[in-house]
């Protein structure tokens, strides 16, 4: 009878700790049912919808972080900044430069040789007698071609000064311009069908004014000889000497106070140093961790909307993409990350000495144009 006492003991311990738990769990049962009680007479699908609103309004604040720190401080001395930053955009300062800075002891990969040529082969010269001339396609020059569909006029004409360029005379010409709209899809044989196009596109020049741009393996595939003006340039789509790196108007409008801010020497201005803008490069979110306004340094950046955009909040989690939702702590950064980015306006600090010009979606920003535009001293700032 010891014996069997003693090998029952561990079953019996076994059997008390699941009663225990059993009644742990009707304690919380009890409990949950408890807190679902209603009074009599309000049970109806109003109070159930009143009681969900209820909750979320008294969903908890994950996020620590307070706009108003940065007011007198850098930045990422606030509580809960550098946090929200790695929640919403999985960005970490100290990491990136860490792998930045291995990268450049690495050999650089070689890159496979394209089929381009140079800006001899691709330019026959003897077209290009002084004075310069450029021949503008129209939609008459195409008629009945496929390539009709990627022709926008760009109204040339209207520019006083590039209209004493122009000529009615291809054979006059040096380069055709050809603007193509956004969207246009290549295919092949368009550049076969150019009239003047000798074959292969030579002498002509593609402009690109948008984000995409024309890729390496577009170009390749169906521009032939072309010449390439665009925005998106880079070392995999741009040969030197013949292709042209455009930049954009400003999006910002004129405003009442850019002719005496021009007039404003750069060492009488309010700021150092400013730049406001979206995460979209990681040169933007790298100058963000270093608003300081006590150096008259502000650099404001936002996250990209389809991370955060202006409703995200803990009751909506989501961005541009609603099928998507976040998680709480996610969606209360967006909210308070927001005050400061709108704590200053984007023409006040136009009011600076020195003006971040980093890249955006594509190495061309319009942003050196605005700074340029109000006197500023543009800073090229980024990450190759």
């Amino acid at each position: 009878p010891r014996m069997q006492s003693m090998e029952d003991r561990p079953s019996r311990k076994l059997a008390a700790a699941v009663l225990g738990l059993l009644a742990g769990v009707g304690l919380i049962v009890s409990v949950v049912h408890a807190s679902r009680r209603v009074a009599p007479g309000d049970e109806s699908d109003e109070a159930g919808a009143e009681a969900k609103k209820s909750h979320r309004i008294e969903w908890p604040n994950r996020s620590f972080f307070n706009a108003t720190c940065a007011k007198d401080k850098l930045v990422t001395e606030c509580p809960g900044y550098r946090e929200c930053w790695l929640a919403v955009n999985d960005f970490n300062e100290t990491k990136m430069v860490l792998k930045r800075s291995k990268l450049r002891w690495k050999e650089l990969a070689v890159r496979p040789e394209r089929k381009w040529c140079d800006r001899w082969a691709c330019l026959d010269l003897r077209k290009c007698e002084l004075p310069f001339k450029i021949y503008q396609y129209t939609k008459e020059d195409l008629q009945g071609l496929p390539i009709r569909r990627c022709l926008y006029h760009a109204y040339l004409e209207r520019d006083p000064y590039v209209a004493e360029h122009l000529t009615d005379d291809p054979k006059r010409a040096c380069m055709f311009f050809f603007k193509i709209p956004k969207g246009c899809r290549f295919h092949d044989g368009d550049i076969e069908t150019l009239p003047y196009g000798n074959g292969t596109g030579i002498n002509h020049i593609f402009v690109d004014y948008y984000l995409e741009g024309i890729d390496a393996d577009t170009r390749e595939r169906f521009l032939g000889h072309a010449a390439i003006a665009q925005g998106h340039t880079g070392d995999d789509r741009f040969i030197h000497g013949l292709d042209i790196g455009i930049g954009h108007y400003g999006k910002f409008p004129p405003q009442r106070n850019d002719d005496a801010l021009r007039a404003t020497p750069p060492w009488e201005r309010k700021y150092l140093v400013t730049f406001k803008g979206t995460a979209s490069d990681v040169s933007r979110k790298v100058a963000g961790f270093h608003n300081n306004p006590r150096r008259r340094a502000i650099f404001l950046v936002k996250p990209h909307p389809r991370n955060c955009n202006a409703q995200t909040s803990v009751s909506r989690p989501y961005g541009d993409n609603k099928r998507k939702p976040f998680g709480p702590f996610h969606a209360d950064c967006c909210r308070t990350l927001r005050p400061l980015y709108n704590s200053y306006g984007y023409g006040d600090l136009m009011n600076t000495s020195f003006a971040l010009v980093p890249p955006g979606q594509q190495p061309a920003t319009y942003r050196l144009a605005e700074v340029m535009e109000r006197g500023c001293i543009p800073v090229s700032f980024g990450y190759e």
